[in-house]
């Protein structure tokens, strides 16, 4: 017999008085629930600001241990920014000695001593420039010279108004008597017309060993305040991981218990350890401050928290519409000012919008309840999608922007970054039209019974199948027109610059990466001025086995590992499993739900974790490819591996894990499944508490081990460089 629906008049009472103090307690479990948040936003906040102000110190330390900075003189400081870091730096005090800013401003715009041919040919041997008209080189155009203007800028208006202070004393230093070196002497360029036989001589008779120097310390010296300033937005990084982190625990978390709270906290601060854990191969600005990627790279990861923030709010239109207007500015801020800073910006955020779309595909296919009505599944995948839209619309300004401030750099074009833009703002809106106008998201009851396939055709005929298309025909396409643009655009310069220059901006990234590609296929002819120049740095070699070491030794490779794999079985699972809709049972409130009485609301929730768990795996592997052919890029890896050890703290993913242990475990056993509906209350209580129990403890043993071996490793770091001096 089936007695569902008849209560007696003591249960009718029973659920009255219950509905009765629940009412009563509104107001206060209301306010404890305000409380609660601000109290876990504070904790948080103070956490980033925390593991920022800390990341910027051991840097500064790193840097100072390394060269005695604060003990040189500014020469000797300048002296240590080698290679291309030198090159950037001289912008920056080319604009800092100019009478005006504009004055250093316009010499940027029209450099005339940077690039052969054709200045350097216009020059006699006296010295003085010839009558004949030399072409100016745009120098913002070409190296991505923003950060050394806005620091010129910000360091001019600071000593203006005497807001930055320097102090200076004497260094007494002790020089050997013997020559430490065969120096040429520096007076011997004084007159290029008369150039001699260059004799070498001993240092020591130069007249350089003086036996003390001025050295001034503080922000007023401009080596310090252009250092100083790279440091603090290294900063960013921590404080942007750490928001990401939990971001990422918290879309994984159902309900609002202490416990909850308590593992979005944990899934802040495990990006934190990992990164700290692991610094020797997740950044090296502390050794080279003044690279492109010093100051990009910050923006990137705030830019990224964004995000993730603004895709995990679980929030309808109305609601968060008001938010959007002030949410959606600071991206675009961030965006801008990581793409202007760093030519390779736009290959990252290239693979960001790809990651963006495989993931929501993935997680729109995977997540298919039986039990939502049509309106309802639209109303939740229309609100992920207007987002998306929303996202692709701001990078496509963005875009256009950096174009303009960039005064039309032709490597913007050629990268294929505005075709997977545009192809990715096709692909949403023809989903749009899919979904107006023909909704493949229901099924009928009896096709769940009775079908035999593995997977829902139904569902990846109409929709899965049409998005992927659409998006591999329109990756070609942009790829034709990245190659198209890049010849056309190379003629025409030819063209106009007669022949004299045939230079492509930005040319250096395709050569090294064609070099890479042909090596995988076993060709090595492919050689050209750009790749034997790069292929002789380590750091633009393949990535090798030391590199490995460190984050094998604390784990954050196995780490990431087992995330991949809990979200790959699950997202498998979803997709080939023809019963995962009898299995799949989600955690709200300590009890247990069966996924056929899924509401909106919970397939938002749980459409929403998919897609912030995908997006963070995705653009992982795609940052490995990146590392593993090219080692400097591990900077885009390490961190990225150090962020999807935050999907360790989402509480679902264990229980669906247990869950699936305890199936397979009845179905090796012969026993039968565990049935959340004929539990009793204080068996699922229990359950519920010896999960939490168990995943927690794995956790904290995690962090146990990653904790001691970063400190070895921070450890090691210190003391070898104290000992240099």
């Amino acid at each position: 017999m089936n007695f569902e629906g008849k209560t007696s008049k003591f249960d009718r009472q029973a659920i009255h008085k219950n509905v009765s103090v629940r009412k009563l307690k509104t107001k206060t479990s209301e306010k404890s629930i305000i409380w609660t948040n601000v109290t876990l936003h504070i904790i948080l906040f103070l956490m980033a600001i925390t593991a920022g102000y800390l990341h910027c110190f051991h840097v500064s330390n790193l840097h100072e241990n390394d060269l005695f900075f604060s003990h040189l003189s500014n020469l000797e400081r300048e002296l240590t920014f080698r290679t291309e870091m030198g090159f950037y730096y001289s912008y920056f005090k080319q604009i800092v000695l100019a009478s005006t800013f504009m004055e250093g401003f316009s010499s940027l715009l029209t450099d005339t001593r940077t690039e052969y041919p054709p200045c350097l040919s216009l020059v006699n041997d006296t010295g003085t420039q010839k009558n004949n008209q030399c072409a100016n080189l745009n120098s913002i155009e070409r190296f991505n010279l923003y950060p050394e203007l806005l620091l010129a800028g910000a360091y001019r208006f600071l000593h203006t108004f005497d807001l930055i202070r320097h102090y200076c004393f004497q260094v007494k230093r002790d020089p050997p008597t013997n020559p430490i070196a065969i120096a040429i002497n520096p007076n011997i360029m004084a007159n290029l017309s008369l150039l001699r036989k260059l004799d070498v001589i001993p240092s020591n008779q130069l007249k350089i060993n003086s036996t003390s120097i001025i050295s001034c310390d503080g922000s007023g010296e401009p080596p310090y305040f252009y250092v100083n300033s790279v440091f603090i937005l290294s900063g960013l990084v921590l404080f942007g991981l750490t928001y990401s982190g939990w971001f990422v625990a918290k879309i994984g978390s159902s309900n609002q218990s202490k416990m909850d709270h308590i593992l979005q906290l944990i899934g802040g601060f495990l990006p934190i350890l990992a990164y700290f854990s692991n610094h020797r191969e997740a950044t090296r600005v502390q050794w080279t401050p003044p690279l492109r990627e010093s100051f990009a790279y910050p923006f990137f990861i705030i830019q990224q928290s964004f995000l993730l923030g603004y895709f995990g709010s679980n929030q309808m239109l109305r609601s968060y519409r008001g938010k959007s207007f002030i949410c959606l500015p600071i991206y675009c801020i961030l965006l801008l000012s990581c793409q202007i800073s760093w030519q390779f910006s736009q290959f990252a955020l290239l693979t960001q919008i790809i990651s963006i779309i495989c993931a929501f595909c993935l997680s729109l296919s995977s997540n298919t309840p039986y039990s939502l009505s049509s309106n309802q599944q639209k109303s939740v995948i229309l609100s992920l999608l207007f987002k998306i839209k929303q996202i692709i619309w701001i990078h496509l300004i963005v875009f256009n922007l950096s174009f303009i401030l960039q005064f039309g750099n032709r490597l913007l074009l050629q990268s294929g970054y505005m075709f997977i833009l545009l192809s990715s703002l096709l692909s949403v809106y023809i989903l749009q039209q899919l979904l107006n106008t023909y909704n493949p998201l229901t099924i009928k009851k009896k096709e769940v019974s009775t079908r035999s396939s593995m997977m829902n055709i139904t569902f990846i005929r109409f929709l899965c199948l049409p998005l992927l298309l659409v998006c591999l025909c329109t990756i070609g396409l942009s790829l034709l027109f990245s190659v198209f643009s890049k010849y056309a655009f190379n003629n025409n310069y030819d063209l106009n610059r007669n022949n004299n220059d045939n230079h492509n901006d930005g040319g250096h990234i395709w050569d090294l990466l064609k070099h890479k590609l042909t090596i995988l296929f076993g060709i090595t002819t492919y050689k050209t001025f750009h790749t034997m120049l790069y292929i002789c740095a380590p750091e633009f070699d393949f990535i090798n086995w030391a590199t490995l070491k460190q984050p094998l030794e604390t784990g954050l490779i196995y780490g990431s590992i087992l995330v991949c794999f809990i979200v790959s079985f699950k997202l498998f699972r979803n997709l080939f499993s023809s019963h995962r809709h009898h299995h799949l049972s989600v955690t709200v409130n300590n009890q247990l739900f069966n996924s056929d009485n899924l509401s909106s609301c919970e397939y938002s929730f749980q459409i929403l974790r998919d897609f912030i768990s995908l997006l963070v795996i995705i653009q992982l592997a795609i940052f490995t490819i990146m590392a593993m052919l090219i080692m400097r890029l591990k900077l885009f890896w390490t961190p990225q591996m150090c962020l999807s050890l935050a999907i360790l703290a989402q509480p679902t993913r264990w229980f669906e894990m247990f869950h699936e242990v305890k199936s397979i475990g009845g179905r090796i056993f012969r026993t039968s499944s565990l049935n959340s509906d004929c539990e009793p209350e204080k068996k699922t209580k229990r359950s519920f508490w010896f999960h939490h129990v168990i995943y927690t403890t794995i956790l904290v043993l995690f962090i146990a081990f990653m904790a001691g071996r970063g400190l070895e490793n921070l450890k090691s770091v210190t003391c070898e460089q104290e000992a240099y001096h």
